[in-house]
């Protein structure tokens, strides 16, 4: 992402001189002269004109011209861009009257207008005159219409802050936000679910009645909210043109915005081209295999071969539009059972921009006290006292790593089934619920529930030690028979990576100075995401990008690490306070849209051997060469290449790389 913005920069550098230098052309064809010193005395309008002053022409003409381009484009969205070149046309009609009287001051009105005719006349013949033009060819902006790639980008939704435990989140109100529904009917979103207590919150507007309320699941009336209206899609920036798929070719998980035929999305119902936002997961010749959540990939060589001629039958001229020409292609799943596939694994930065909450302890829910909902955990004759606010200090005696575990207990929005079998506890797997998903238009709706192991986890803690410790400090996350952990050395500043399995022997997989020594205050992450270990301390990353280890594809999750210590903070020796906890979990492809891949009540260990081995599906797309197959991160609501195919080469605008507004979440996309 920096070239882009070194080669946007050089290339608005290059426009400002070459409109300076056709200026100063144009002056010298109308023999405007540089004044003598008689005429420098007297008024302006004697004066001739200098190079520095066509130079401050062409910047103030080029920086207006962008700035209302910008807004009349921010105003369009992501509609047709009619209005945008129309808005910047009229804005250059205001600004080439300017520009002459700028000019007027040193000539007559009459050469003055030719000049600056002749100005944007040689402008024009090199591509680079139109400056509104050449700005939309550089950088396009778009807003997003819809949910399918949240949380990284939001389309319309309502922010909600949750009564209960005070955690701002937001909603999907992309439907609210439509004129009216196909079958005539406004939409309307009147509850959520708070992603981080599962609190039922009813958005109430003063019209409402008392028999609008929608109870919760449990059956008590939902809190009850006034509605905070809609909040629009992000608006963000693409290097389009030569910055997009001409001189910077898309990369794997880059952003990508294109075009798209409707007729492959029949229940949009428009004409033209679609414009759309995905993550390209697929790169041109590769097979693509989506399993657990994860993708993977067999390179171009490696592929199962096949005639990519597109034959004379009416379905078979557009083989980009049908990714199931070669569905879980027999050759395709024998590769897979032979372990060809590899992994698409995710950088820091997109690790962090994909993950999505789990518990934040900073808000603890109100309404659920006692032990029994206590999230975060001592384990039995664990040394660990509460410490404000919201944190835990450990006690340095005693040579046992004292614990702290993470115990995924929720409300029971599932549903009911035989509560014999349910985990005494309440506790839960870690699902790929979404609380953006988690909306109702009418009362009893059910919410949609996530019930697809989230696997992988990003433990985070702000560390206080308190005293020239000689310790270690634990931080673990568990993923089915193995638990990871990143130990550090309180006296040597060292982290170690290992991984641990029952009744086999401790793994180490590497270690690195984390400068974690001694008295001192540290934020410390663990990521166990893509089959990596990624460390980072005071957001530096001392295992740079991660260290990777071989993963069991077909692993089910277990009792005694999935669902009773998912998440867990270990001190030994030290004198540590832990605040600040927050738990996260991998973005989660599926292979069937918004149905699970597998139906198991995450509530019931015995039901985790649905999880295991053939039971989980694996789903193969062959990618045509010259096209890509994307996905939306909000993958259980994204309409993408799973149903409607990959994207020609030939439609992709550019690489979207900045969110400008709102401007809360403005800042550069990963």
């Amino acid at each position: 992402m920096p070239l882009v913005f070194a080669v946007l920069g050089g290339l608005v550098l290059l426009l400002f001189l070459l409109h300076a230098f056709w200026l100063w052309v144009a002056c010298k064809v109308f023999d405007v002269k540089p004044p003598t010193p008689a005429e420098a005395a007297g008024p302006p309008r004697a004066r001739g004109i200098r190079f520095r002053r066509a130079l401050a022409i062409a910047v103030v003409a080029l920086v207006g011209s962008w700035l209302v381009g910008a807004c009349a484009l921010a105003l369009a969205g992501n509609k047709p861009s009619g209005l945008s070149l129309l808005g910047s046309a009229a804005l250059f009609g205001l600004l080439l009257p300017f520009v002459c009287i700028r000019v007027g001051l040193s000539t007559g009105w009459g050469r003055t207008l030719l000049i600056g005719l002749l100005w944007q006349v040689f402008g024009a013949l090199t591509g680079l005159g139109l400056p509104v033009a050449t700005g939309l060819t550089l950088v396009q902006l778009f807003v997003i219409p819809t949910g399918p790639m949240a949380e990284t980008l939001l389309g319309p939704h309502k922010k909600v802050t949750c009564p209960q435990c005070g955690l701002e989140f937001t909603v999907d109100a992309s439907l609210e936000a439509m004129p009216v529904r196909p079958d005539g009917r406004a939409f309307r979103v009147r509850g959520c679910t708070c992603p981080n207590c599962r609190a039922t919150v009813l958005l109430t507007r003063p019209e409402d009645g008392p028999e609008e309320a929608p109870r919760a699941e449990d059956g008590g009336l939902a809190t009850a909210l006034p509605d905070p209206g809609l909040s629009g899609g992000d608006r963000f920036a693409v290097a389009a043109g030569p910055l997009g798929s001409r001189l910077l070719p898309p990369a794997r998980l880059d952003l990508i915005t294109f075009t798209y035929p409707p007729s492959t999305i029949e229940e949009e119902g428009s004409k033209g081209l679609l414009r759309h936002i995905h993550r390209i997961v697929g790169l041109p010749g590769e097979t693509v295999a989506i399993h657990r959540g994860k993708v993977y990939v067999l390179p171009p060589d490696q592929s199962p071969a096949y005639d990519d001629k597109p034959g004379e039958g009416p379905d078979d001229q557009h083989l980009w539009q049908k990714p199931f020409a070669h569905p879980n292609d027999a050759k395709a799943e024998d590769l897979w059972k032979a372990g060809k596939f590899e992994i698409v694994r995710k950088s820091p930065e997109q690790v962090l921009a994909m993950r999505r909450l789990v518990y934040d302890n900073d808000h603890p829910a109100r309404d659920l006290t006692g032990e029994k909902w206590q999230r975060w955990k001592p384990a039995e004759g664990a040394g660990w006292a509460p410490a404000e606010p919201h944190g835990f200090r450990s006690d340095p005696e005693g040579e046992d790593v004292r614990w702290l575990r993470y115990r995924h207990v929720l409300r029971d929005r599932l549903p009911a089934g035989d509560e014999e079998e349910a985990d005494k506890e309440g506790r839960q797997l870690i699902t790929d619920f979404m609380g953006f998903n988690a909306g109702s238009e009418r009362r009893g709706d059910p919410l949609h529930v996530g019930v697809n192991w989230a696997s992988d986890l990003v433990l985070e803690c702000e560390a206080v030690v308190e005293g020239e410790e000689t310790g270690q400090l634990v931080l673990e996350v568990a993923k089915g028979a193995d638990r990871f952990r990143a130990v550090f050395d309180l006296a040597t500043g060292e982290c170690a990576l290992k991984r641990l399995a029952k009744g086999k022997a401790e793994e180490d997989l590497g270690s690195a100075d984390a400068g974690v020594r001694g008295k001192g205050t540290y934020r410390l992450r663990l990521a166990n995401v893509d089959d990596r270990l990624t460390v980072w301390v005071n957001d530096r990353l001392p295992f740079g990008d991660g260290t990777p280890y071989k993963g069991a594809r077909g692993a089910a999750p277990t009792r005694e690490n999935d669902l009773e210590r998912p998440a867990s903070i270990g001190v030994k020796g030290a004198k540590v306070t832990v605040r600040k906890i927050k738990l996260f979990r991998d973005t989660y492809y599926t292979c069937k849209g918004s149905e699970p891949d597998v139906f198991f009540d995450p509530r019931k260990s015995d039901a985790f051997e649905k999880l295991a081995g053939p039971e989980v599906p694996v789903t193969t797309f062959y990618v045509q060469p010259g096209h890509y197959f994307v996905l939306g991160d909000n993958s259980a609501q994204s309409a993408d290449s799973r149903s409607w195919g990959v994207v020609p080469e030939r439609l992709v605008l550019g690489k979207a790389f900045f969110v400008y507004f709102p401007l809360r979440r403005a800042g550069p996309l990963r």
